[in-house]
């Protein structure tokens, strides 16, 4: 029908507006445009990412925190609470990320609780906490054959098995 057609060209716009936004007021104003729409969400998921990439943690996580709290239920609220713990790592906190990044893995979604757990041993070796980040490798190697994730905890479990040694923290940024 026509309103099927309309719908869809409606939809294409909007993502052809939302891919055309290059930066943080435009996602800004399709978030507010669009609240409550699937495109907010998206919008302020990308404004999460630009302010991440940009190193801007506190804006980004008000992005992220924006997205899970306008909605909860959307599939982007995912990413968005797995971002919200990678700020905490990013931010040198590896004992609160890791503890973070359990509770998520715990979730029912397998991207999210593999990205997780991954995350969680990540954590463990930057907080120079070997055992258990082996331990938490030999969980992820039984569940990560034939996946994406497949060469990072072989890899990881592989560097821990010999050196034990944890992989090096990404080194601090330098002041002026």
């Amino acid at each position: 029908t026509y309103g099927d057609w309309s719908s869809d060209v409606c939809s294409s716009d909007l993502a052809v507006q939302l891919a055309k936004a290059t930066d943080v007021g435009g996602l800004q104003a399709i978030a507010r445009e669009f609240a409550g729409k699937p495109v907010g969400a998206q919008a302020l998921l990308r404004m999460g990412e630009m302010h991440f990439e940009a190193g801007r943690l506190n804006e980004a996580g008000a992005a992220y925190k924006d997205l899970v709290d306008r909605y909860p239920s959307n599939p982007l609220a995912q990413p968005a609470r797995l971002s919200l713990v990678a700020i905490i790592e990013a931010q040198g906190n590896f004992e609160e990320a890791k503890a973070q990044y359990l509770q998520l893995a715990m979730r029912g979604d397998s991207y999210l609780a593999l990205a997780a757990k991954i995350g969680a041993a990540r954590c463990a070796e930057a907080a120079g906490q070997t055992k258990e980040a082996q331990q938490l490798y030999e969980e992820l190697a039984q569940v990560v054959r034939g996946s994406a994730w497949e060469t990072t905890v072989f890899v990881r479990r592989s560097v821990l098995a010999r050196t034990g040694i944890p992989a090096p923290a990404a080194a601090p940024a330098v002041g002026p």
